[in-house]
């Protein structure tokens, strides 16, 4: 028989059996064996290896804003990895020092609004009827939003390139009457001119009940890292906020905020 048809144990040469040799456990190999295995799991509310909270991405997904998990987490891997935007720091460094007994989840929450996630998807969501009870999204940013400091008394916020619906409703708006802002609003107490300039309506607010969510912003602590995301500070109105017409030009509304 050549050597290229013999099998492998036909090639090596017959040896007996080595003796089994006997087998000596240290006193303390218990205790050495538990130190080497044992691992530390996750939090139920974390998933793993630094990924988002479990709790955040399910939020999304029930809303019905974000389809996939995995989208979710790519999309966050994208603005750490390709845009330098240390999302993560951030919110573990505010949630640690944050007076005011702001959640990790509702950190993570109100960042998502800030960055172009789900804040558009939202809020025709709560415009078109979505009560906020069935949406544990709108929940967080609710209850989060409502713990931030207020902002400065007077904001501005602008519209760019509105529905001619909206912007009929708004030119057409009269001294005395009521304006609400269905959704979660953005504005400013320091807008850049750049859009200022440029939005096609304007308001201008006083007595805001608006809150100052500048620590947990992406425009304002990663500027320009998102073309078109800049800003020095930023504010956040709440649902349904309601304010009284004072002054209206057509394109400059004045009002101020009802309690």
């Amino acid at each position: 028989m050549s050597l290229a048809n013999m099998s492998l144990d036909e090639r090596l040469p017959s040896r007996a059996a080595p003796a089994p040799r006997p087998l000596t456990v240290p006193a303390d190999f218990d205790r050495a064996l538990s130190a080497r295995t044992s691992v530390k799991r996750p939090s139920p509310s974390r998933s793993v290896s630094g990924a988002l909270p479990r709790a955040y991405v399910d939020a999304l997904i029930q809303s019905g804003f974000v389809i996939k998990g995995k989208d979710v987490q790519a999309y966050y891997t994208n603005l750490k990895n390709n845009r330098g935007i240390r999302y993560d720091q951030l919110i573990r460094k505010f949630v640690e020092t944050n007076p005011f007994g702001v959640t990790e989840l509702e950190a993570h929450v109100m960042f998502g609004y800030t960055t172009k996630l789900f804040y558009a998807k939202l809020n025709k969501a709560v415009r078109d009827g979505l009560p906020s009870a069935k949406c544990e999204l709108v929940r967080l940013l609710k209850s989060g939003t409502a713990k931030m400091p207020k902002a400065n008394p007077r904001q501005f916020r602008g519209l760019l390139n509105p529905s001619e619906e909206v912007r009929n409703r708004y030119r057409n708006a009269k001294p005395g009457d009521v304006v609400v802002f269905n959704g979660f609003s953005s504005s400013s107490d320091n807008p850049t001119a750049e859009f200022w300039d440029i939005a096609d309506i304007r308001f201008t607010t006083d007595d805001s009940e608006a809150r100052d969510v500048s620590a947990l912003s992406l425009p304002v602590q990663f500027p320009g890292k998102i073309p078109g995301l800049a800003s020095d500070q930023e504010s956040l109105f709440l649902l349904n906020a309601k304010f009284r017409v004072e002054s209206n030009d057509g394109r400059d509304l004045v009002m101020r905020q009802i309690i």
